[in-house]
């Protein structure tokens, strides 16, 4: 039952990210130059990978109760994104201001995602 309410609260979450990704990157889109767009669109990538990689290490540890398994992707997942985002950035091909950006979509569907439940 409570694998239930978690994927049910997971797919509802994905949704809003979903669509406030969609048209966050449609106004980008307009906005921003060609190299901007492209490291936005990277940024987004990134998060995406990582919000999906995360949601599999909780079905799984739901599905298998593997406390070990849940533990070791939680811990080793951000050392390796570290890794990742600083040579992305040591990248010169990287814009500064398309980047950052890539992270607004995930902020503001979390909003919108948590004010579902405001009373």
């Amino acid at each position: 039952m409570l694998l239930r309410e978690v994927l049910r609260e997971t797919k509802s979450f994905f949704l809003y990210y979903s669509a406030v990704t969609l048209l966050f990157s449609a106004l980008m889109l307009r906005v921003l130059n060609p190299p901007q767009w492209q490291s936005y669109a990277l940024s987004v990538g990134l998060v995406t990978a990582v919000l999906l990689t995360l949601t599999l290490a909780v079905y799984l540890f739901f599905l298998k109760k593997n406390i070990a398994l849940l533990t070791a992707v939680i811990v080793f997942k951000w050392p390796l994104l570290g890794y990742l985002v600083y040579l992305v950035i040591g990248d010169s091909k990287i814009d500064s201001l398309g980047f950052p950006l890539g992270i607004a979509p995930l902020i503001l569907g979390a909003l919108i995602w948590a004010l579902r439940y405001k009373e």
